[in-house]
């Protein structure tokens, strides 16, 4: 008899243990689609130093915790070039888009670094993320925020992240004028549940990078990856978003105070977030990521990155700066408002 109670014993624990590792490894499949651009081939877009880095090292990041990863980047070649053409096939074209094999039980995130610009298009504010060749205020060479959004309400996962660092500045192509402007909040929040966006900045804020960010960043996408190699799993041995988030708004805001002392506390960076998720989803399954060995990339990275800094050198604002901001200076009254209480190290960083 108590052979048998302690054979009970031994199936019932078997059975428990497989559950737990069951619950804590993802029904589906992790998918991200990552796109940052440095330098872009119009000359009304500053050249940045990090953006295409921090794609670069959230790759890492996500493989190693299980994602499948497309990146497409500035200064690479051929359909991994981060163009127009580019990005609009892997996640707007319905027949060759990632998008196309996704079920609802798998997880999608979308990375854009870069630069942006918020145009109005049949008379209504719309925010989009310039690739390499865009062309300041002409939608067509860019991507509507608000498609990426669609593409992902129609054919995404069962829970869709969308993360953008490019200030946007609005313009309006009748009369050229240009002021700062807000997300698509209700955009966001007409969507069906399981979309987030999570904006590196909020209403009349510029996005900043700095070399003193982690290993030399955007301050939205250093915290990112700094909250990915950090958190501690929970209590079903995986990181969620909705931990990372609040880690994420603290980081950014952290480095604003020490790296951006000279732009009032109210104008300084803090992420927007929207999300319609009934459960944050599964980033990491299995616990905390280790830090990521990136010597070998980075060093690989700097040297594609000669000619951009070269460029980045001729202009006179980045000669005399060692961090950047990703909006264009000089574009609306707030933005000139600043500029007066700035020093001259800090330099716009998106759209021209």
């Amino acid at each position: 008899m108590r052979w048998v109670i302690s054979c009970l014993l031994v199936v019932s624990l078997l059975t428990a243990v497989r559950l737990v590792g069951q619950e804590a490894k993802p029904k589906g499949n992790n998918y991200a689609i990552l796109v940052g651009v440095n330098v872009y081939s119009k000359p009304c877009y500053e050249a940045l130093k990090f953006a295409e880095r921090d794609m670069a090292e959230l790759k890492g990041v996500l493989e190693k915790g299980g994602f499948q990863v497309t990146l497409l980047l500035g200064s690479s070649a051929g359909e991994a070039e981060a163009t127009t053409e580019n990005i609009r096939r892997v996640l707007l074209d319905k027949k060759a888009s990632v998008l196309k094999t996704v079920t609802q039980d798998d997880t999608i995130l979308v990375a854009l670094s870069g630069h942006g610009e918020q145009i109005a298009v049949d008379g209504k504010e719309v925010p989009f993320f310039c690739p390499k060749h865009a062309v300041s205020g002409d939608p067509d060479t860019q991507i509507s925020i608000n498609d990426v959004l669609d593409s992902l309400d129609k054919r995404g996962g069962g829970s869709n992240l969308v993360l953008v660092d490019a200030c946007r500045k609005f313009v309006k192509r009748v009369e050229g004028k240009k002021s700062g402007a807000s997300m698509d909040r209700g955009k966001v929040q007409s969507l069906r549940a399981g979309i987030g966006v999570m904006f590196a900045y909020s209403d009349r804020q510029e996005a900043m990078e700095h070399p003193k960010a982690g290993d030399g960043h955007g301050l939205f996408f250093c915290s990112v990856l700094e909250a990915l190699n950090t958190t501690e799993a929970n209590a079903s041995g995986q990181i969620t978003w909705e931990q990372l988030v609040p880690k994420i708004r603290t980081k950014v805001k952290a480095l604003a105070d020490q790296l951006d002392t000279s732009t009032p506390p109210e104008l300084r960076q803090k992420p927007q977030y929207i999300g319609n998720f009934s459960e944050g989803p599964v980033l990491i399954a299995g616990g905390k990521m280790e830090p990521r060995d990136n010597s070998e990339s980075i060093e690989a990275f700097e040297w594609k990155g000669e000619s951009r800094n070269a460029r980045s050198r001729s202009s006179p604002s980045a000669a005399k700066s060692s961090s950047s901001s990703r909006c264009q200076p000089a574009v609306s009254s707030w933005v000139r408002w600043t500029r007066t209480r700035m020093p001259v190290r800090t330099r716009n960083r998106s759209t021209g």
